[in-house]
């Protein structure tokens, strides 16, 4: 009986086929999913969680490790060497590398072009205003796809030596005379693509200030950090969101200095406490003295303080009260 040519082609074809699978190899496993830290706002025994704001340092070194605190706020150009003596300490410490994601500085114009990649030149057209009080910096256009590169560059420079995540500052352009007609849509679409980014990178965010995005943001970020929030009655913006995140409130022993009142710990701890926010007493310089409301509460009984009605604000500059050695 003649054979006809289809089952040899079939047979062919099949052969071809096994080939290109062994050469392929096995099917791809899924792309792990990314995960990053998401910090609680209590500990386990029911305590806040300890941070020190340190931004001001000449070195390294000049970041010290302080007993009990989990978790450092850090300048991103100091990150680097920081992170790996203080996780030497604690594999739990945790680091929070900050940067301006809002405005140019021009003394990270070296650190940016040698650690990132980032030309003077990619800030092109997008410079605006100078910042009131802050000399060296100006604001950016937060609109422009420039700003955005240079800061997916600085987020992968944040994943790259290890930070757990990130606190991008000057995000609230829209509230400020920056020389750009933004609006608080494009700040919160900035804020949006800023926590995309450090997530997809593995990087917790902090959301600064901004207290009018806080609805349309608080989902999407892992931890806030704001300045001066009770000197401005302004904490209130937080109820509601942010649940079982936490909340950080840097209150300046210099207030004064900045247009603002300055308080003492005596009256913002306990109404902070009672709110499950994280307070921190400061100077503005952001050094390392200080004094956290949890450690200030076990000394002065915060629990049984008032939490209610007016506090008298300081007259002047407080900074004297700071220990020599961080409260923290």
């Amino acid at each position: 009986m003649r054979r006809t040519h289809r089952a040899p082609r079939l047979g062919a074809l099949a052969l071809l086929l096994l080939l290109l699978l062994l050469a392929v190899g096995p099917p791809l496993a899924a792309a792990a999913a990314v995960t990053w830290w998401k910090p609680a706002r209590r500990n386990a025994d029911g305590s806040l969680l300890r941070w020190q704001y340190q931004l001001s340092a000449d070195t390294a070194a000049d970041i010290k490790y302080v007993p009990g605190v989990q978790v450092y706020a850090v300048d991103i150009d100091l990150a680097k060497d920081v992170i790996p003596r203080l996780k030497a300490k604690s594999s739990a410490i945790k680091v929070v590398c900050y940067f301006s994601a809002g405005s140019w500085e021009d003394y990270r114009v070296d650190d940016d072009q040698q650690k990132r990649g980032i030309k003077p030149t990619d800030w092109a057209g997008a410079l605006g205003k100078a910042m009131d009080g802050w000399p060296g910096e100006k604001w950016v256009d937060v609109r422009k796809a420039a700003v955005r590169t240079i800061m997916q560059k600085r987020l992968a420079y944040c994943a790259q030596i290890k930070c757990d995540g990130v606190d991008p500052d000057n995000i609230n352009g829209h509230e400020n005379p920056t020389g750009f007609r933004l609006k608080k849509a494009d700040l919160v679409a900035y804020n949006k693509f800023l926590a995309s980014e450090a997530h997809k990178l593995g990087l917790a965010i902090g959301l600064k200030n901004g207290l009018d995005m806080v609805p349309q943001l608080a989902s999407l970020f892992d931890f806030a950090i704001n300045e001066e929030c009770f000197s401005f009655s302004e904490c209130g913006a937080y109820a509601g969101y942010f649940r079982n995140k936490p909340i950080v409130v840097i209150e300046y022993c210099n207030g004064v200095d900045l247009g603002a009142t300055t308080q003492r710990p005596a009256c913002f701890c306990p109404r902070l406490a009672a709110a499950g926010l994280n307070g921190l007493f400061k100077r503005s310089d952001l050094g390392p003295a200080g004094i956290s409301c949890t450690e200030f509460c076990k000394r002065n009984v915060c629990g049984s303080a008032t939490a209610t009605g007016s506090c008298a604000a300081a007259k002047g500059n407080i900074c004297s009260v700071l220990p020599a050695t961080p409260l923290l």
